[in-house]
């Protein structure tokens, strides 16, 4: 008896019910549908961008940092995957790779502020001292 598996997922079925799930805030299932949208395209900045804000939503960091690398591969200036990258970084106290993901951010928006912050306090654990303060003086 030959069996057939009815559930066969294609880029538009997942994206379709990824977006259903993430405006039903079921943010885990929405990133879970992105990912595998995202197996057959994964240069599509759309669906990283999708996947990537699913999966920080649902606290799935280390698949978020994954796919903010990919992100940043093709996209990059993206400020919260550029945050994502840092934070990870830093957590890990890798002090040089979060310095370096968070290098130059804007200081004009909530997430460049934001990254200003993290950046600084990479800086201060990488030299020590009051290293940081200097950047966070607006």
């Amino acid at each position: 008896i030959e069996q057939f598996s009815l559930y066969h997922p294609s880029i538009s079925g997942s994206y379709l019910a990824g977006r259903g799930a993430f405006e039903d805030r079921e943010n885990d299932l929405a990133a879970s549908y992105f990912l595998d949208a995202l197996e057959a395209d994964w240069g599509n900045i759309a669906l990283l961008d999708r996947a990537f804000v699913s999966l920080v939503a649902a606290g799935r960091v280390d698949e978020a940092e994954m796919v903010a690398k990919q992100l940043l591969s093709v996209e990059p200036e993206n400020e919260l995957a550029r945050i994502a990258v840092g934070v990870v970084a830093l957590k890990e106290r890798r002090y040089a790779s979060a310095l370096k993901a968070l290098e130059g951010m804007s200081k004009d928006s909530l997430f460049g502020i934001t990254g200003n912050v993290i950046w600084s306090w990479a800086l201060t654990e990488e030299r020590g001292g009051l290293a940081g303060v200097e950047n966070l003086e607006p």
